[in-house]
């Protein structure tokens, strides 16, 4: 999927944006390490060497999206950008796992674990030269010729930011989701740190201008139904 400036490299169900900035490209969030070489593969076509990258963002440190970054890293020079309550599960190689949304999320989850990963991945140890946020930050991402900005939006975890583009885009990682009717989510993640923190993040970037949602698992969604869903 290509939209303007930003494209996408789906690995399993979790979906990595790429976007173009100074000298290089963004990713925003990476996938399961058992994906890496396919990742891989799929960047290049896509034009895109590892080299080319000059920052990864992470949403928040959940092994769907920073399972494969310690392989990225080493392969390439790129500044991570972290919240700051990540790098205590980041240098674990750990989840965090909030309150369960319902039923059918626990037993999601349950199978995750039987055939899954176990929600570790290869710790991660930030360097000097990363970037690590404390809450929103305006002018990070236009310094490196991207106009859009990080909003701090903790909910599905204490560490979850979101990047919002003056265009309307919005990259959410797991604020929200948009799975199959049948799990019941309602565009909410499965599991949750708060969940009156995930609809205040809802707000917090349809006030910055959002009209498209682009989430770490399933297509983009018009940013009006994080309003019409009888949630808040």
């Amino acid at each position: 999927m290509k939209h303007e400036d930003a494209q996408t490299v789906k690995a399993s169900i979790t979906n990595s944006y790429i976007l173009p900035c100074d000298g290089g490209y963004l990713v925003i969030d990476t996938s399961h390490r058992r994906d890496y070489k396919r990742y891989v593969r799929d960047l290049n076509k896509l034009g895109i060497d590892l080299s080319n990258i000059r920052y990864i963002l992470l949403t928040h440190h959940h092994h769907d999206h920073a399972g494969m970054l310690a392989q990225i890293s080493d392969q390439c020079d790129a500044k991570i950008i972290v919240h700051e309550k990540a790098l205590d599960p980041l240098k674990r190689g750990e989840n965090e796992v909030g309150e369960i949304l319902n039923f059918r999320a626990g037993l999601m989850i349950a199978l995750i674990k039987i055939f899954g990963e176990r929600y570790r991945f290869p710790p991660v140890i930030p360097r000097d030269e990363d970037i690590i946020v404390e809450s929103d930050y305006d002018d990070l991402l236009r310094g490196i010729g991207i106009e859009g900005s990080i909003l701090y939006t903790p909910g599905h975890t204490p560490d979850s930011i979101s990047v919002v583009l003056d265009n309307g885009d919005a990259f959410v990682g797991d604020l929200s989701m948009n799975m199959p009717k049948f799990m019941g989510f309602k565009y909410r993640p499965p599991y949750v740190d708060d969940i009156d923190s995930i609809f205040a993040g809802w707000k917090k970037v349809l006030d910055a201008g959002s009209k498209t949602i682009y989430p770490g698992h399933g297509k983009p969604l018009p940013a009006e139904r994080l309003t019409t869903t009888g949630l808040i």
